[in-house]
């Protein structure tokens, strides 16, 4: 996966889990007051983002999302409108998420080091000097614009970084761990009276051939109505009811019959952990649990620094084609000059 779509997937994470709190919505809406400022588009803490600066964002957004769906992708009915209008809220939310996690970095006591603040400078340059003098003009844009862009980007990475390598968090070997089990599953769902009966026959009848000794293969090839026999699980895969007797199991142990409301059944098991798969479960958990807890740093911030977001200014943004376009992708330009492993 491409460090683009890593960052996007994980903008999506974050966003959806801020953004379901109404209290702390990064979109709140509202409007600006000071006049002599220009176009603010977003506000968080002290910090007030001008239209112009954001429309680096946008730029490089557009140019992230086009490389993933295509030029196309502007035009295309999904239902309920366009694709377009859809993309150009996440392009909104990932602008407040920069601005917020820069201010969350600061909160912190964050700052640039002297070699970052000269790589921002340099960045700044390379991207200011792709610019065409329509699109500083139309948006007021100059050089302390860029600078303040990278910099807002720069310490939010930082800041995400420096707090998710700090986060103290221990994920137990029974949590992560991935098991190879067989099954024999009745379906009952719906089911009473004679047509229940029948089935509960058929799984007991299972049941006895394997305790009388018959492979456990075979009597599911032969009763199994599930759409597989052998899979590999991790906690959360299978409904409580079914995880609660799959991980009560030892290996090459066969569970008594059990039921929930949609089967009967029987489970044994193969393997207790599968040590490659139960270590990718454990790295992904780990991941999961470090973005939660970035998640929580940042609502908490957000409590006392409430965002707004100033719809009447994004409405004058045309995201599909924000003419005359950048020369260079600021996402591009960022990772030229940080390069990330």
């Amino acid at each position: 996966m491409s460090p683009h779509s890593e960052r996007y997937l994980m903008i999506k994470r974050i966003l959806a889990a801020v953004l379901c709190v109404a209290a702390l919505a990064v979109c709140a809406c509202g409007e600006s007051r000071d006049e002599s400022a220009g176009l603010v588009l977003y506000s968080v803490g002290k910090k007030k983002v001008q239209l112009g600066e954001a429309m680096l964002f946008v730029s490089g957004q557009r140019d992230m999302l086009e490389g993933t769906y295509g030029s196309s992708i502007w035009s295309v009915d999904i239902g309920d409108g366009a694709f377009g209008d859809y993309l150009g809220d996440r392009v909104r939310t990932s602008i407040a998420l920069t601005y917020a996690g820069e201010g969350l970095a600061v909160s912190r006591g964050i700052t640039l080091s002297n070699d970052d603040k000269t790589l921002v400078s340099s960045a700044a340059d390379y991207y200011y000097s792709g610019l065409s003098s329509s699109f500083k003009s139309d948006f007021d844009v100059d050089r302390n614009d860029v600078v303040s862009a990278f910099t807002a980007y720069r310490l939010a990475k930082i800041g995400y970084n420096e707090l998710i390598d700090t986060a103290d968090i221990e994920i137990s070997r029974d949590e992560s761990r991935v098991m190879t089990l067989a099954q024999i599953k009745v379906g009952i769902k719906g089911l009473e009276g004679d047509a229940l009966q029948e089935k509960k026959k058929r799984i007991e009848a299972a049941a006895a051939l394997i305790e009388g000794g018959t492979d456990f293969m075979t009597v599911a090839a032969d009763y199994n109505e599930a759409d597989r026999i052998q899979m590999t699980v991790s906690r959360d895969d299978l409904p409580s009811s079914e995880e609660r007797v799959a991980f009560s199991l030892g290996f090459n142990e066969v569970s008594p019959v059990s039921e929930n409301s949609e089967w009967l059944f029987i489970f044994k098991c193969l393997s207790i952990s599968d040590d490659t798969l139960s270590e990718a479960r454990r790295q992904q958990l780990l991941s999961e649990r470090k973005e939660e807890y970035y998640i929580s740093n940042l609502k908490s911030y957000l409590e006392t620094n409430p965002p707004v977001w100033h719809d009447s200014v994004w409405e004058q943004v045309d995201i599909s084609s924000p003419e005359p376009e950048a020369k260079y992708s600021f996402y591009s330009v960022y990772d030229m000059f940080f390069p990330e492993v």
